[in-house]
């Protein structure tokens, strides 16, 4: 059946089939997945099987940190729908945003060669507000504060845009980068599906070496001689998002390296507990905590004080009220310590 289905669909196929498959959000992708005719049972069985094989490929793809590349287009736009089905699967929340990460990635790289009307089409079906002006993209200063809050780059900063009349003036390749990252969230939104558990334990059985990895990456190395039960809420916290995959602000990032830093944590332990971050680069983060920690630029930075900590949105007290009248996570982690190993409350 599957490669009758699959030369059915190659002749009935109206649009561009490069521009679908690089694209399997678009309207007309659904419709392709929709006249394709094949069934949930179809895709574990036979020929057609070879479709869960490429959806496999693109979650892989993302737990190995790459972008997927395409082999057959008529087959990746059909594995796009499975492997949102293996992630629901998995469930791994740390594994979805990952694999969100990865493919907006991708989608950047694309979008960067494509014509004006195109990426207008695009924004248009994400909702993103948009005037053309020249060479140049406006877009209003909600939605670019909507899909850049999570670009780890001081130029993308409000303050660092030219506004007017609450439109922000962008250059083609900053603009596809928020589509990118409009696309990222619309994953994250969207997955886990509700997939039945029945038909999820069939996929569950083709997919058993990727959740293996998954609890071999979760053995991440601990910080050694350092109590971390004793942490305050906001350095836990951070600490909870990078054990999940989960992307750090600018601002998390900074406070983590600053507080482990300044309680003799080595730098590379430091470096090893962001490595597990979707946009992990090792020379990138061992040059952001060198410059931290002051081995590159020669200013040791302390750790944000409470006030600074609320300021970024990163202090928890309204959940942890024992942390009323500290002013600094470095002095909460101290009581702890002494509460717990001197009996000091």
């Amino acid at each position: 059946m599957g490669k009758e289905t699959i030369d059915h669909l190659r002749s009935s196929i109206d649009t561009d089939i490069y521009t679908i498959y690089k694209y399997p959000f678009l309207d007309d992708a659904r419709k392709y997945i929709r006249d394709s005719g094949i069934s949930f049972n179809d895709l574990l069985e036979g020929s057609i099987s070879t479709i869960v094989d490429c959806g496999r490929k693109r979650v892989e793809d993302a737990l190995n940190g790459k972008i997927h590349e395409y082999d057959n287009p008529y087959l990746e736009i059909l594995s796009y729908p499975v492997a949102n089905i293996i992630l629901s699967c998995i469930n791994d929340i740390g594994l979805i945003k990952r694999y969100a990460y990865f493919e907006s990635k991708r989608v950047y790289e694309e979008l960067k060669k494509e014509e004006n009307n195109f990426i207008i089409k695009i924004a248009a079906q994400f909702g993103l507000r948009l005037k053309k002006d020249g060479e140049k993209y406006e877009t209003y200063f909600t939605d670019y504060l909507n899909n850049s809050r999570r670009i780890n780059d001081q130029k993308w900063s409000l303050v660092n845009k030219k506004i007017s009349k609450g439109w922000i003036s962008l250059e083609k390749e900053d603009f596809v980068r928020l589509i990118a990252e409009k696309y990222r969230e619309i994953i994250e939104d969207t997955l886990p599906l509700n997939i039945d558990k029945e038909d999820c334990s069939k996929i569950i059985n083709r997919v058993g070496d990727i959740i293996t990895c998954l609890k071999e990456k979760d053995n991440r190395e601990k910080i050694s001689k350092i109590d971390s039960d004793c942490f305050p809420p906001c350095i836990k916290g951070i600490i909870s998002k990078t054990e999940k995959g989960i992307n750090l602000s600018h601002h998390e990032r900074f406070s983590l390296t600053t507080f482990l830093h300044k309680i003799g944590v080595k730098k590379d332990e430091i470096i090893q507990l962001f490595r597990n971050m979707p946009d992990f680069d090792f020379e990138m983060t061992r040059y952001q905590v060198d410059n931290i920690i002051g081995e590159s630029s020669g200013t040791t930075y302390r750790c944000p004080s409470c006030s600074t900590m609320k300021t970024y949105g990163i202090c928890t007290t309204e959940r942890n009220k024992d942390c009323n009248n500290v002013s600094n996570p470095i002095k909460k982690y101290k009581i702890n310590l002494d509460r717990k190993y001197k009996g000091i409350v």
